[in-house]
């Protein structure tokens, strides 16, 4: 099936949009990273299961100077330490190049000698099971690991639901049914996709009714 998928528009993450389904542990560990009462956190799962979300939501926690936000095509300059920045959070740890995951070795270390400061970070796979440098690896193992599971239908259907609120849109359950049968169960691409309706539904300055889906659905052209 072809369907067009865009993520520039999605909501801003939060703590307080995060459905946790089996994640209530993370999400619970995440707000003490924000308020900077835990000081160290790894969160590794599949893709899909809300690793970006949670280091985005403890980053909106803070103020923009307060908060750093990494991932592997952030400017090798920016995994220096600084002490005015109090959160320090790398996503997609699992793909740094060398040169960044020793930055990252010294970061961490620089971090956890900062009194106050936090360092959070995700990655595809458990500590010990990461292909990086083992020093830092052992680093990423140092603190509390949580692994993020996927979320059950029902879950993803009430993340569906709060995305449409967000939106403005009404979460019907005919159009959350048709969601669930038209993408993966990824919530990313779920939410990319509900954005690309939101867009064609404006376009045409129509309400989200199952001809329009049906008429979306004839009219895409990238696959999903």
């Amino acid at each position: 099936m072809q369907l067009p998928l865009d993520l520039a528009t999605a909501p801003a993450a939060r703590l307080a949009n995060f459905v946790p389904g089996p994640n209530l542990e993370a999400l619970q560990a995440c707000r003490l990273c924000a308020s900077g009462e835990l000081r160290a956190l790894y969160l590794w799962g599949a893709s899909g299961t809300g690793r970006s979300h949670l280091l985005q939501a403890i980053a909106a926690e803070q103020t923009a100077a307060r908060a750093r936000l990494l991932d592997a095509a952030s400017p090798l300059a920016d995994f220096v330490f600084s002490p005015e920045v109090s959160h320090w959070l790398i996503d997609t740890v699992d793909q740094l190049d060398d040169a960044r995951q020793e930055a990252a070795f010294h970061l961490f270390n620089a971090v956890l000698a900062q009194p106050g400061a936090v360092f959070c970070a995700a990655g595809d796979q458990a500590p010990a099971r990461l292909r990086l440098m083992p020093e830092l690896a052992t680093r990423l193992g140092y603190g509390l690991v949580i692994q993020l599971l996927p979320l059950a239908e029902g879950d993803i259907a009430a993340a569906l639901a709060l995305t449409l609120r967000e939106r403005g849109l009404s979460p019907s359950t005919e159009l959350i049914a048709w969601l669930l049968t038209h993408a993966p169960r990824n919530l990313g691409r779920l939410r990319g996709l509900i954005d690309a309706l939101d867009r064609y539904a404006l376009a045409r300055r129509r309400a989200l009714t199952l001809p329009l889906l049906r008429e979306f659905e004839r009219d895409a052209q990238t696959p999903l």
